[in-house]
């Protein structure tokens, strides 16, 4: 190729990268047959599928350098009390300036990265710009000391040898977010990282004050102790333990399919409210043999609850005048909307004798249809998050990331003493507010209404009792027909 070719090259590869006048980019070399080849490559991809080669460094006219972009993990915690959530909602931005409407986490987080230069101000408003992922999602007045988030952010890329937690980043942060909000490490991961796709467990704790049941048990005027209702409310939180149908603990509508087979199953208003206990405390039942297409339960309504635990006894978050509390511990792949919230509600019924364990039991059947009480949002806390390993590169080579992240992502040492004194200082604060809240009391109100059909649920139990019993057996048969076929398959060989 001769060198006027070669400058056209040059000015068709400027020109697929979106060169604009004022910014210098660096300039290419055509001293080896190697830059040749790349710059060819280059060409090629520009011209076939529009691609665009950024150089890693770009200098404007006032002499600013534009720092490398890189992906990064972002690990999060905040108190939750005062925000509509963690994910931002674009459809809502404009109430977030209203007065009286609350920001989500993401919000305040985004501003707080671009005022630190972590974001362009072409990319700010877009959280799809720059390949941003939570790898967890929480509600209203929910909190969270390990969410993590991934995103390309504007920042040096050398800078991870020296800090692999990425800590001044995390402090540039943290000087533009209010205290109740933290960034504990920032640490670089690979370019396919993708912070909910990779997470593959999630921990939850829930608290719950010992006042409630000593006043539920006044209330009600139950002839028992609180230990026995602690007891009860263990075996009932364990029960939700391996792979179930969650679809009365949810907002079923929202996990079903546009297209069911062949039949498009339209979303309407359910005759029946789903997510909570009626006004006037009743529960309903009902039993449905057939699928029904207005109202399929789906893969996408069952759950693996990996394990439960609930204390023995009472603890305080804080040392002096803390509240006494029980903590209600579970690890899943996954949860849906309000889950968790719901499982407590149906927990604390069986542990104050207002529902048997068999009927919450039946309510993971997935022919029962049947309404469960919603526990407070206050002290709910998202607790940790476990990764997949890294993906490898061909060469089998130890990447950067590798080297600065390890093997797969974890808190490294330096943030997670960050995560520790914001838990001491600034959540453990926050859920000793919210267990003297005055949601408990309105709660336990609500609780003492709840009636349901004796009859009718004993009807449900036992019809649940012999679907898990055939579940069961069909389970069974198909283990003994697989056993058979390796067998014949062993014996031919």
């Amino acid at each position: 190729m001769n060198v006027m070719g070669m400058l056209q090259l040059q000015r068709g590869i400027l020109h697929h990268m979106g060169a604009r006048p004022g910014v210098v980019t660096r300039s290419f070399s055509f001293t080896s047959r190697e830059e040749r080849r790349r710059l060819v490559v280059l060409s090629r991809r520009a011209i076939h599928d529009g691609g665009v080669y950024v150089s890693s460094v770009a200098e404007d006219t006032t002499g600013k350098t534009r720092l490398g972009k890189r992906k990064v993990a972002l690990f999060v915690g905040y108190d939750g009390t005062h925000y509509r959530g963690l994910q931002m909602q674009p459809s809502q931005l404009h109430l977030s300036s209203q007065e009286g409407h609350s920001k989500t986490i993401e919000e305040v987080l985004e501003a707080a990265i671009f005022a630190s230069g972590g974001i362009l101000e072409s990319n700010r408003g877009n959280l799809g710009k720059v390949g941003w992922s939570r790898s967890s999602r929480t509600d209203k007045r929910v909190h969270s000391v390990s969410t993590v988030i991934s995103m390309k952010l504007e920042c040096d890329p050398d800078m991870f040898e020296s800090e692999p937690d990425g800590g001044s980043i995390a402090k540039s942060i943290n000087e533009h977010l209010p205290p109740e909000v933290r960034v504990f490490a920032v640490q670089r991961v690979v370019k396919s990282f993708d912070a909910r796709r990779e997470c593959m467990r999630r921990y939850y704790e829930y608290y719950v004050p010992v006042s409630f049941f000593s006043l539920m048990i006044e209330k009600e005027g139950y002839d028992t102790t609180l230990e026995n209702v602690l007891a009860r409310l263990g075996e009932a939180w364990r029960s939700y333990q391996g792979h179930h149908a969650f679809h009365n603990f949810t907002k079923r509508r929202l996990y079903r399919p546009e297209r069911d087979g062949a039949v498009v199953v339209k979303k309407e208003p359910p005759t029946k409210r789903e997510d909570i206990v009626h006004s006037k405390g009743m529960i309903h039942f009902e039993w449905k043999a057939e699928r029904d297409e207005r109202d399929p339960i789906v893969r996408s309504h069952y759950r693996f609850v990996e394990d439960c635990h609930c204390s023995t006894e009472p603890l305080e978050l804080v040392e002096q005048g803390g509240e006494p509390c029980v903590k209600l511990s579970v690890c899943g792949a996954s949860f849906m909307l309000h889950q968790i919230r719901h499982m407590v509600g149906g927990a604390v019924l069986v542990a104050l004798g207002k529902m048997s364990l068999e009927l919450l039991q039946a309510a993971l059947a997935p022919p029962v249809r049947m309404n469960l009480p919603l526990a407070p949002p206050g002290t709910l806390v998202l607790r940790g998050a476990d990764f997949g390993t890294f993906r490898k590169s061909y060469d089998g080579k130890p990447s950067p990331t590798e080297r600065s992240s390890g093997s797969s992502l974890v808190l490294l040492p330096p943030g997670l003493q960050r995560q520790q004194e914001f838990e001491t200082s600034v959540l453990y604060q926050g859920l000793h507010r919210q267990l003297q809240h005055e949601d408990w009391q309105r709660w336990s109100e609500s609780l003492s209404l709840v009636l349901y059909d004796v009859e009718e649920a004993d009807s449900i139990v036992q019809q649940s009792v012999e679907w898990f019993e055939r579940r069961e057996e069909m389970k069974r048969v198909r283990r003994r027909l697989r056993e058979e076929s390796a067998e014949e398959e062993s014996s031919d060989d």
